[in-house]
């Protein structure tokens, strides 16, 4: 799930949604505001709470994001 593959699409992977969440981090947000925003514009298509926070782990690893000081997802420049 975390690539996309033959039965896989972008979309339903963590990478696309990871792709969705560095798209929508203009400002700060807290995972849940993520979770509101991604659900209100249909780009949850098969995913949860949960594959936001797997997401996010992603994310973070690969330094593309980070915490600011209130605990919320800033994007790395």
């Amino acid at each position: 799930m975390l690539s996309p593959q033959k039965h896989i699409r972008l979309s339903e992977s963590l990478l696309g949604l990871g792709a969705n969440i560095l798209n929508l981090l203009s400002r700060p947000q807290t995972p849940e505001q993520i979770y509101d925003k991604l659900k209100n514009l249909n780009l949850l298509i098969s995913h949860d709470f949960e594959h936001i926070i797997l997401a996010l782990d992603f994310l973070y690893a690969c330094g593309a994001i980070e915490l600011n000081e209130q605990g919320k997802v800033v994007k790395c420049s």
